[in-house]
This record gives C-alpha cells, sequence and structure tokens, in this order.
C-alpha cells in the first residue's frame, strides 16, 4: 500500500517579495485615488452637489490645485486606473497565494 503525503511548496524570499509588492501595488493605488479626488473637490474640478458632506466642509478647505492639472480635471480615468490595479493585483496575490 502507498501511502501519499501531500508537499507543501516552501516559501521563498521571492514569493514573500512578490507578495510584498503586491500589497504595496493595492495601497499607492489607494493612495492615489484618494489624493486625487480630495484634490478635485479642494480645487472645484469634482463638484460634489449639496447637502450631507458637502456642507461640513468649511470654505477655507477650497483653493487651487496642489497636483497637476491633467490629474485632477481627469479624476475619473485616475480612479478607474486605480480599480484596475487594485482588482489586477488582488487576483496575482490570490494566485500566488494558491500555487
Amino acid at each position: 500500500m502507498t501511502t501519499i503525503t501531500p508537499t507543501t511548496r516552501p516559501t521563498t524570499t521571492s514569493t514573500s517579495l512578490r507578495a510584498a509588492g503586491l500589497l504595496t501595488a493595492i495601497v499607492l493605488a489607494a493612495i492615489a485615488m484618494a489624493a486625487s479626488a480630495v484634490d478635485a473637490v479642494r480645487s472645484g474640478a469634482l463638484a460634489m452637489g449639496e447637502g450631507g458632506v458637502a456642507e461640513a466642509i468649511p470654505a477655507s478647505f477650497y483653493g487651487p490645485a496642489v497636483l497637476p492639472d491633467l490629474i485632477v480635471q481627469n479624476v475619473g480615468w485616475v480612479a478607474v486606473l486605480g480599480v484596475l490595479t487594485i482588482v489586477a493585483a488582488g487576483i496575482a496575490l490570490a494566485r500566488s497565494a494558491r500555487s
């Protein structure tokens, strides 16, 4: 009778570095999305409407944009690219954890 013992793949440094890199990509994408959205609201390129949170923002918050105009004016595309980066990194992280 032959016994089959499950083998586990040893965790290598490259696997740990890959996971750390993917997690870093997720965090950086989230920070970029948040920073561009806040700057777009601050500069007036992205309107929040009236009521709710918009009423709680003091007038001193608004001012000129800190980020380049290309980023501020295209904040929607920055958000789309951030979400795609987070999803792709999450899928790659899940695949590397399974193998």
